[in-house]
């Protein structure tokens, strides 16, 4: 399974891939690949079929770029990208979430949430987990 994770922050990207193998979401075999720029993902996956990747894991804040998260993930379903969508934000505001859930396609998932049930890792260990199966 292909997977991207585009977040500006390099430690969170490691942390998170780190964690997702430790977890056994992300295994031998699945193609993960990394980007700390919507620019770099682009340049990437114009050179790829638009469903290349089976789950996008996108930032919601991608600091000093034009474009956000959410709109990195609106540009790929606009040009036809059927996989799974999650975006990550450290914004838990009730306007965000209720903002997430009129989001068709889209899984909102908070970050910094302790670890325990609804931690980050464990919410998108279980979405990975998912589109594995429908895979």
């Amino acid at each position: 399974m292909n997977i991207a994770m585009i977040d500006d922050n390099l430690t969170t990207l490691k942390v998170n891939e780190v964690m997702l193998r430790k977890r056994l979401a992300i295994i031998d075999g699945d193609r993960l690949d990394q980007f700390s720029t919507p620019d770099d993902f682009f340049e990437k996956i114009a050179h790829q079929d638009i469903n290349h990747y089976s789950i996008l894991i996108v930032d919601y804040d991608l600091r000093d770029t034009k474009i956000n998260g959410y709109g990195l993930i609106a540009e790929m379903q606009k040009n036809g990208f059927i996989g799974k969508a999650v975006l990550l934000t450290g914004d838990d505001s009730t306007s965000m979430g209720i903002r997430m859930k009129l989001t068709r396609d889209v899984e909102y998932v908070v970050k910094n949430v302790p670890m325990g049930s609804n931690d980050t890792i464990s919410v998108l260990s279980e979405l990975i987990f998912k589109v594995r199966e429908s895979v």
